[in-house]
Formats: C-alpha cells, structure tokens, sequence
C-alpha cells in the first residue's frame, strides 16, 4: 500500500509539474520573442548611434571648415575696414564710363566687407550690376537652349519667363530681392 501511495504522489507530482510547464510554455515563448525583438531594437540603436557618430564628426569638420572662414572673412574685413581700398576702387571704376558687372559686383562686395550689409550704396551696386546684365539677351539665349533640350526629348524643367515667352507674354524684369537665381535651369 506504501508503494502505491508513494506512485500516485510521485504522478501527482509529475501531473503538476507537467501542468505547470504547459501553463509556463506560452509564457516561456512570449518572453523569447520579446528577447529577439529587444535585440532587433537595440542593434537598430546600435545603428542609429553609429550613423550620428558619423554625422557628427562630419559636422565637426564642417564647423572647423566655417572658423576657418569665419578667421578669413575677418581677417578680410581687417584689411578693409579703414575704406581707404574701397574709395581708390569706386574712384577708378566711377572714372570709367563702361565699368563692367564685374566691377560693379566688386564694389558691391568691398562695400558689404567695409559698411555692412544694411550699406544702401552697397545695394545699390548690386543692383547696378543686375540692371547692367544683358538679362534679355541671355534670357533668348536660355530659352532657346532649353527649348532645344525638350525637343529633344529629354525631360527639362522650362524657367517660368520662358514658358511666358513661349505664351506671347512679355518675361518679368529681375528681382533683386528675390532668393531664387532665375538664371538657373530648374
């Protein structure tokens, strides 16, 4: 009678320990699936923290590149700052009855360098030069340059003044508050 006793204990217990291995198996899964998710997300972190790494010793570069101009510019505006090159330059160029846009944009610059951006003269110059290019010349010449490239065939993004041109309507004049460079092929 004691080995039977001792039988149904040891079934019982091997009844409660299968049973509860059953009831700890969905368990036991769900806690392996979420491990394999965990290290999905953590090697995705792993990714992401070497990918800003990069990105920040890329931005440190940049940021050296930029006090490093910042020392040029200053060291520039240095050089200039008493206008003494600034008013020789306008004086050789104001002598000159066909200065070039290209001296017009210099003076423009050394103004910018010696007065400051908020400078109306230095406005002035870059408008001066704006108003001095052949803006209606080149305009044709980009029209038909691009007009050419879409009768080709290929895919090309028409400047707007072209496409007005191409309508029979008259192109806009340059803006020189504008931020866009209208020059460019879009």
């Amino acid at each position: 009678m004691r080995n039977k006793i001792i039988i149904i204990i040891i079934a019982l217990i091997c009844l409660g320990a299968g049973g509860y291995g059953g009831l700890m198996y969905p368990k036991v899964q769900a806690l392996e699936q979420e491990s394999i998710d965990l290290k999905q997300q953590l090697a995705d972190a792993e990714a992401k923290v070497s990918a800003l790494e990069t990105e920040k010793s890329s931005g440190q570069q940049k940021f050296e590149e930029l006090l490093t101009k910042e020392m040029e510019l200053d060291a520039a505006k240095s050089a200039l700052a008493n206008g003494v090159a600034l008013k020789d330059f306008e004086a050789m160029v104001g002598t000159s009855k066909n200065a070039s846009v290209e001296h017009l944009l210099a003076i423009g610059a050394l103004r910018m360098l010696t007065k400051g951006r908020n400078d109306p003269e230095t406005l002035a110059a870059f408008q001066t030069a704006l108003e001095k290019v052949e803006w209606a010349a080149r305009l044709k010449s980009m029209c038909a340059a691009q007009s050419g490239i879409a009768a080709t065939g290929n895919p090309i993004r028409i400047l707007a003044d072209c496409a007005r041109e191409a309508r029979g309507e008259a192109p806009s004049e340059p803006q020189a508050d504008t931020a866009a460079s209208p020059t460019k092929p879009q």
